[in-house]
């Protein structure tokens, strides 16, 4: 991620409002599988990425094997933490939703020991910082999981 990149992403984490950092994140996320399967398919056009949905381009990823099942589990549950802001723009992120992400990427490898650092406690200040800790790992993880497959093609 080039400097640009890096201050983009960490001035929309500055924000603290729930929606804007779920729905930013999200983003970043999903440009990132874009990402991935661009390098990875001969004629990724046919596919016609940009119509794509999150859940696709991600299952798409998992099929390709450009990422193990086990990381897709915790981009599922924040697709669907980002599915109930998006379809009711009063909905409040509980420590639940983030429990619920944090225990599918607690398992990995790369990001467990970040993960388990945060702790989710009682407030909303403790949970916004929880929600961007979690949503800054689970983005720079993946991206760091397609620099490296930039080496590889």
């Amino acid at each position: 991620m080039n400097d640009l990149e890096r201050k983009k992403f960490i001035k929309h984490l500055e924000n603290d409002d729930e929606l804007q950092i779920i729905i930013r994140t999200h983003l970043y996320i999903e440009s990132q599988f874009a990402s991935f399967l661009k390098r990875a398919l001969i004629n990724h056009k046919v596919l016609n990425l940009n119509k794509m949905s999150y859940h696709n381009k991600l299952n798409l990823c998992v099929a390709l094997g450009l990422f193990d099942e086990a990381h897709s589990s915790s981009y599922r549950e924040y697709n669907t933490l980002r599915n109930k802001i998006a379809h009711n723009l009063d909905y409040k992120v509980s420590q639940k939703d983030l429990i619920s992400v944090k225990k599918a990427a607690a398992e990995w490898e790369g990001l467990s020991g970040v993960v388990n650092e945060f702790k989710l406690i009682d407030g909303n200040n403790s949970l916004i910082n929880d929600l961007k800790v979690l949503s800054a790992s689970l983005f720079v993880f993946l991206r760091g999981l397609v620099e490296e497959r930039k080496r590889d093609y």
